[in-house]
């Protein structure tokens, strides 16, 4: 019978794993009871680690907002300047057909 149990997943560990064959994990420490609340306490994440006021440490996403900003004034740009150009010839060609059509309806009277 087991007596060691990985302290991530609870799986149970022979004398010579040095490795969880289950989750993976390194076996450093393991709990004698199958539940990952037994484990030895993880150390905490690290934090976040915040510029400290008039650092660049912000600069990139600052940058990275700005392309965004800029890539998508471009795109209106060009929606603008090929789009309605384009719907114009749209409505001329639909104009020309409605005008042919009325034409040959009233000249057939």
């Amino acid at each position: 019978m087991a007596d060691r149990y990985c302290s991530n997943c609870g799986h149970e560990l022979r004398e010579d794993n040095r490795f969880c064959p289950n989750c993976g994990r390194p076996v450093h420490e393991a709990a004698h009871v199958p539940t990952p609340e037994a484990d030895v306490p993880m150390p905490p994440p690290p934090e976040a680690a915040t510029p400290a006021p008039g650092s660049r440490g912000g600069s990139r996403i600052k940058k990275v907002i700005k392309v965004d900003r800029l890539d998508k004034i471009v795109g209106v740009i060009l929606a603008v300047v090929i789009g309605i150009p384009l719907l114009l010839t749209v409505l001329w060609f639909m104009l020309q057909f409605f005008m042919e059509f009325v034409n040959g309806f009233l000249g057939a009277f």
